[in-house]
């Protein structure tokens, strides 16, 4: 079994009012109660609907919104992310849609977006530029 990379546990996000504020009285949360985990050497893929929560979790790991609740393991320690330089600092860098513009990018270019010196982004580099290369003479 591969090393555990990063760990989520329980991860919710509320839905934030008007004013800024969440509005924790409701049933509507855009993450109720997410676990997730990535070892070594792991590809995942979040797939859903339009507001599932994929960007929102992945923003929550990138460091660039808190959790509501819950808690992130990065290298088996507990953190609390202050912003996204601070999750790129413990190795957990983020790229967003929103916040990469490559409109052609190739998937040599996306691996190349995920060297974050040693960071999780950089081990996991060589792995994904040598998975890429077969699949991309489909």
């Amino acid at each position: 079994m591969n090393e555990t990379l990063i760990a989520m546990r329980g991860i919710t996000k509320f839905i934030y009012g008007s004013d800024g504020k969440p509005i924790r009285n409701t049933d509507v949360k855009i993450l109720n109660g997410v676990d997730f985990d990535l070892a070594a050497g792991e590809v995942h893929v979040l797939v859903g609907e339009n507001g599932a929560g994929k960007s929102t979790l992945m923003k929550i790991l990138g460091g660039i919104i808190p959790p509501d609740a819950g808690e992130l393991h990065i290298g088996g320690q507990k953190v609390d992310l202050l912003n996204a330089r601070d999750a790129g600092k413990r190795g957990s860098p983020s790229s967003t849609r929103s916040s990469i513009s490559a409109p052609t990018s190739t998937w040599r270019t996306t691996c190349s977006l995920a060297g974050n010196p040693g960071g999780i982004g950089s081990r996991m580099r060589p792995r994904c530029m040598n998975g890429a290369r077969p699949c991309s003479r489909r």
